[in-house]
């Protein structure tokens, strides 16, 4: 990923044929530091709170969950709980979906 930002601008990651997300980095080069048509992808107090609430939450919910990766705004999470089913785990997904700012 450190060389994908080094090089590129912009970066979607795609499973099966659909995009999952689309990241904005910051590409710089030592002759063109300040460009106005580089685009900057910066995090805010607010974001790094609402991803710290979201894995809180995982946590509380999904009993043995584990933090997988994190890459700014997209968190993996394992969670290894055979008692939940597929549609238990969407459902309460859901329901906490626009509390704490989910997307997928």
């Amino acid at each position: 990923m450190e060389e994908v930002e080094a090089l590129c601008t912009r970066l979607a990651i795609m499973v099966n044929g659909f995009v999952l997300t689309i990241k904005i980095t910051r590409k710089t080069t030592d002759t063109n530091k300040n460009s106005s048509n580089e685009l900057i992808k910066s995090e805010s107090d607010e974001m790094v709170e609402e991803r710290n609430a979201l894995k809180e939450f995982v946590k509380t919910e999904f009993e043995g969950a584990v933090l997988k990766e994190e890459y700014y705004d997209l968190l993996t999470f394992h969670v290894p709980s055979h008692e939940l089913k597929w549609s238990e785990i969407f459902g309460i997904l859901e329901n906490a979906k626009s509390r704490l700012n989910i997307e997928d």
